[in-house]
């Protein structure tokens, strides 16, 4: 395990302020890194997502991208310590590589890597663990899980009639109408991850490209919506059931958003999710060279992430009124069993009962559903019992086939620890 050099430690971020769209709900300012952050350390723009340098790039994605560094002014909402704890030593678990019942700690230190975990059962902690050197204040970078955070503020913009969910894409984005095949998608579709659209291997390297996700600032680079603009072609397979968790097609959910809100993602992130939630942390929303925030550029703290899984709960026990979605939405997560698409390849290892839909991974008969980033980062929420885990991980593979079914194990387990302790 590798540790943050104190040189990182002690870096700065070149700041300046970003007005607020409604002053007093939040506080925004951009970042841009300097020379001067990664100058002494080993860990660069050019590896700060390599897997022996996770637990450093993800947990300060601000040294390494631009962004925007945002903040809740509303009152944070308080998280009580539970009157019957678990504990990660007693608790066990199965672990799926050779079916041995072993600690949770065992589950979360071998085959996690985890950073941090907390459960949730109502707004009482029953859970709380990090390893040493872990920052529970900092934000995490999401990257893919980003996606799901999309989907839902893309739900409450419908809700609020700034969408029609059976019209076209292209009205909110009518830079586009001259495609023929976004034409034919209609931003349910788009909600869906159904949309057909097909990305060559050479699109997905210009993309990473002109977003500066590659591994140096491209020098060249334009900006996202620059380069969606000058595509000739947006090949299409209308047979085609679900999109992959990640990929150009997230950056359609983010334009779309914000052409439906007239302001920036991460000020609808702010004022309909954060300050709903009581946040208590700074957010971070990483932008390409142009400063357009990126489809998976979200970075939130991980009590601030349990806090969004609780809102996503209490939604579905609502009229869809003041709270983060609709309870629509929160209701077609936890019943997308039977109703949803088979899940992305990517995501197949976490059980033959899985199901996607609006690209969260919902689980068995139990109205279950989750984020799944890659990495092991998590969020896992069972509506009926009203319990949320959150989890941060820097395992050193992509949804890896082990870490999809240690997450799977590690949920079974906490949900029969809260079990047991009810009777």
């Amino acid at each position: 395990m590798s540790k943050i050099p104190l040189i990182l430690l002690g870096m700065t971020v070149a700041t300046g302020i970003c007005a607020a769209a409604e002053p007093g709900v939040c506080s925004y300012r951009r970042t841009t890194p300097t020379q001067s952050d990664v100058a002494k350390s080993p860990v660069t723009r050019s590896n700060w997502l390599a897997a022996e340098h996770l637990r450093i790039g993800l947990q300060a994605p601000e040294r390494f991208m631009p962004g925007v560094a945002m903040r809740s002014l509303a009152r944070s909402t308080s998280l009580n310590k539970g009157s019957s704890p678990i504990d990660i030593d007693r608790q066990t678990a199965i672990d799926p590589d050779d079916g041995s019942e072993q600690s949770l700690r065992f589950l979360l230190d071998t085959r996690l890597y985890a950073d941090g975990i907390i459960v949730l059962k109502d707004d009482q902690v029953l859970l709380e663990h990090y390893r040493s050197g872990f920052a529970p204040d900092s934000a995490r970078l999401l990257l893919q899980a980003t996606r799901p955070f999309l989907t839902t503020l893309l739900a409450a913009a419908v809700e609020r009639g700034r969408l029609a969910r059976e019209k076209s894409v292209v009205r909110p984005l009518p830079e586009l109408a001259g495609e023929a095949n976004l034409r034919k998608t209609s931003v349910q579709r788009l909600l869906d991850g159904r949309t057909g659209l097909t990305w060559s291997a050479d699109d997905r390297r210009q993309w990473l490209s002109a977003s500066n996700w590659g591994p140096v600032p491209a020098k060249s680079a334009v900006g996202i919506r620059s380069w969606l603009k000058a595509r000739k072609n947006w090949p299409r397979d209308a047979e085609m059931p679900v999109s992959e968790v990640g990929g150009p097609e997230g950056e359609l959910l983010v334009w779309t958003l914000e052409s439906a809100s007239r302001q920036p993602v991460s000020h609808v992130l702010c004022e309909s999710i954060l300050s709903a939630i009581g946040a208590q942390d700074e957010a971070f929303w990483a932008t390409d060279p142009a400063g357009t925030e990126l489809a998976d550029g979200l970075a939130l703290s991980l009590r601030d992430l349990a806090r969004f899984g609780l809102a996503l709960i209490d939604a579905r026990g609502k009229s869809g009124s003041g709270s983060v979605t609709p309870k629509w939405f929160a209701e077609s997560l936890a019943f997308a069993v039977g109703h949803g698409d088979p899940p992305p390849p990517q995501l197949q290892d976490l059980g033959e009962d899985s199901a996607w839909r609006y690209r969260f991974v919902s689980l068995g008969q139990a109205h279950q559903t989750a984020i799944v980033g890659p990495f092991g980062n998590s969020l896992f929420l069972d509506f009926d019992r009203k319990i949320v885990v959150a989890i941060f991980a820097s395992f050193p593979r992509d949804y890896s086939a082990l870490v999809l079914r240690s997450l799977r194990s590690v949920w079974t387990g906490l949900g029969s620890a809260e079990q047991t302790q009810r009777r």
